[in-house]
């Protein structure tokens, strides 16, 4: 297995500082999130955008055809997705997500952003372990930015078009991850004869 470059992990923790400053002004200073929350609510948003932002990252690597970039961000991007995932499992709560949930139990739209999101996570571990220069690594790239574009999307998509709703006038985390979910998807798919 390659090692990732020092200096690229100096990149990683600028990308995770201005997430969290962002996601703690949004949600924590202008939101009424308690501040207690930093270490695994907001920590959870700062590492899901953090994850499709590498994502994006990635996917500029392939267009540039710089093979190292595109597997170092995309590697970085696999491990951030799976923190985000352990950390939304922890919290899956009515207490935390009560639009998620009617009568106990997860709403379909709930439902829909959970599956995508899981296929999304096995898209990019299947990544991962394809590491052979095959038409199935670019098909995985497609189907892991357009898994996690939905899972983006069913989650929040009704807040993304009414700002008089955003916190402090900023636009929600969802909406930015989604951003660059689509322009990673839209790369892989402009190039999905890459091998």
């Amino acid at each position: 297995m390659k090692i990732i470059p020092f200096t690229l992990y100096r990149k990683v923790l600028l990308i995770l500082l201005v997430a969290g400053v962002y996601a703690s002004l949004r949600y924590v200073v202008f939101g009424g999130v308690y501040w207690a929350h930093i270490p695994v609510y907001i920590l959870n948003k700062t590492m899901a955008v953090a994850a499709v932002f590498t994502l994006f990252l990635s996917a500029l690597g392939n267009f540039k055809n710089d093979k190292d970039m595109a597997r170092d961000w995309g590697t970085i991007s696999l491990h951030l997705a799976l923190y985000h995932v352990g950390l939304s499992l922890l919290i899956l709560t009515p207490e935390y997500y009560k639009y998620w949930f009617w009568q106990g139990k997860l709403t379909f739209l709930s439902e829909i952003n959970l599956t995508f999101g899981v296929f999304s996570t096995y898209c990019y571990i299947m990544l991962f372990m394809t590491r052979a220069k095959t038409t199935h690594m670019a098909v995985f790239k497609l189907l892991a930015s357009v898994s996690a574009g939905v899972h983006i999307f069913a989650m929040a998509y009704g807040t993304w078009f009414k700002p008089q709703w955003w916190h402090g006038y900023m636009p929600p985390v969802s909406l930015w991850s989604f951003i660059f979910t689509l322009a990673a998807f839209l790369i892989y798919l402009k190039l999905q004869d890459i091998k």
